[in-house]
């Protein structure tokens, strides 16, 4: 049903995304640190629901894309490898820290979770990146297109848990070592940004220059 090469390739790329400082991780830290662990599992759950949101409706744009246009689907694929590249880059190059973890008032878990979710869903960013970051992990020749998006979109929350729930357990130690460690935050963006202009020019060169 999908190419175990190309969930290999995505595996990489998310988890590289996953483990550099963003939105979601700062949302799920403060939390962690304010409100206890509790909190900061169900705001992992909030976010990681915002994201699986983002792929169920990318899933029915790209369908539609590849059912209309073979030729329109590849020029999808080169505009997110352009696009993943250009995010590795900027990642690269602005080693932006946490400097800051502020603290929230106390409030129930379920308006933690919506929060959650809420802080995902209405990033325009992740609209964007979704849209075209998956379909570069897409076989067009397997079919199945939409079950091939919302398996990925699985494989995506089980890493978005697996690398964010440490933080949850760990947040006040790990937040004064990336708050206080230039040089570490450094490396990070560093490692992750070089992660992705390499596998956006992977992608771009064996998944469309060579067929």
């Amino acid at each position: 049903m999908i190419d175990s090469n190309l969930i290999a390739l995505f595996t990489v790329a998310t988890f590289v995304l996953m483990i550099t400082p963003g939105t979601d991780m700062v949302y799920v830290m403060s939390n962690a640190l304010s409100s206890g662990k509790k909190a900061g599992v169900v705001s992992i759950l909030g976010v990681a629901s915002g994201a699986y949101i983002h792929v169920i409706l990318a899933t029915l744009g790209v369908a539609a894309i590849v059912s209309a246009s073979p030729t329109l689907y590849k020029i999808l694929v080169l505009a997110g490898a352009l696009y993943m590249g250009w995010i590795g880059w900027g990642i690269f190059t602005h080693h932006a820290m946490i400097s800051s973890l502020d603290k929230r008032p106390a409030r129930t878990l379920k308006k933690i979770y919506m929060q959650g979710v809420m802080t995902n869903l209405l990033n325009p960013k992740a609209i964007i990146f979704t849209l075209s970051f998956f379909p570069q992990f897409i076989s067009h020749e397997m079919g199945r297109v939409s079950e091939q998006m919302l398996l990925l979109g699985v494989i995506l929350v089980i890493i978005m848990v697996l690398v964010e729930l440490p933080l949850v357990f760990f947040a006040s130690a790990i937040g004064e070592c990336l708050s206080k460690s230039e040089r570490l935050s450094k490396r990070v963006h560093q490692f992750s940004g070089a992660t992705l202009i390499a596998l956006a020019l992977y992608i771009t060169t064996t998944r469309l220059v060579m067929h």
